[in-house]
This record gives C-alpha cells, structure tokens and sequence, in this order.
C-alpha cells in the first residue's frame, strides 16, 4: 500500500469511529497511543533515562486508556470523543 493510500485510510477510519465502536472494535486515538513513544524518546533527549520513572509513565498512559474507554463505555460515546474532552481539560488546567 503506498503511503498516500495508507493515510487516506486513516483518515477514514478516524472519521468513521462511531462504526467501529458499534462492530465492536476497540478505538483510542492515535496522539494517545503514542504517547508512550513520545514520553520515552523526551525522557532520552531532556533527562537521564530512569526504569523506576519510566514504567510509572507507562503505567499512567495505561491507566488514561482504561479511564477513557471506561467512560466512553458508560456514557455511550466513542473514545475519541472522551479522549478529546480530557485532553482538552488537561491544557486548560
């Protein structure tokens, strides 16, 4: 699959989410998936890399995908929905 492809893809799946939830298929956005490589990799370039701390982080990213999907599951929302509203919240505060 070329890349322009692939994106395109992406770009369908996202804005389909609603139907992915309803097939039953389990969708977090992207910026909050990868956002353990992104605490990783700064770890690396602004600190001294440290095990304890780094699975801390890995536990809490955890922990945000279980809080996200909980409530997307109890307010009947998509998780992307929910996962926009707490990232938002987050800035704010």
């Amino acid at each position: 699959m070329r890349v322009f492809e692939s994106i395109i893809l992406q770009v369908e799946i996202v804005h389909d989410f609603r139907d992915l939830t309803d097939r039953g298929i389990t969708y977090v956005p992207d910026y909050v998936v990868n956002a353990g490589g992104i605490m990783g990799s700064s770890t690396v370039i602004f600190t001294t890399p440290n095990r304890e701390e780094s699975i801390r982080e890995i536990e809490g990213l955890y922990d945000t995908i279980l809080e996200i999907l909980g409530r997307a599951d109890a307010e009947q929302r998509p998780p992307s929905d929910v996962a926009d509203e707490m990232a938002r919240a987050r800035i704010a505060a």
